[in-house]
């Protein structure tokens, strides 16, 4: 279980960071996103369309479905091979 120095509910997939950028964003258009923060948990070796992603395409994929369900980023907390990353809604 990780443990952050913030609050926040983590979404994980099959308790292990997301390996490849279209599966955290298809589980961030599917999730139930009604609490105020939330953290993902993503590999550095995330990948897109099964290739390596140097440029963090993978990360605009995952954000655009994120900024769609009304939230922003809120910081990263670097892990030994994967981040963090934390969201808080947007202020209306």
């Amino acid at each position: 279980m990780l443990s952050l120095p913030w609050p926040a509910i983590i979404l994980e997939f099959d308790d292990d960071e997301f390996d490849t950028a279209e599966a955290a964003a298809q589980y961030v258009k599917q999730a139930d996103l009604s609490m105020p923060t939330f953290a993902l948990a993503i590999s550095d070796d995330l990948t897109v369309s099964g290739r390596p992603d140097p440029m963090g395409l993978g990360m605009a994929l995952v954000l655009d479905a994120i900024l769609a369900k009304g939230f922003e980023p809120d910081g990263f907390k670097q892990e030994s091979g994967y981040r963090v990353y934390r969201y808080k809604r947007m202020k209306p």
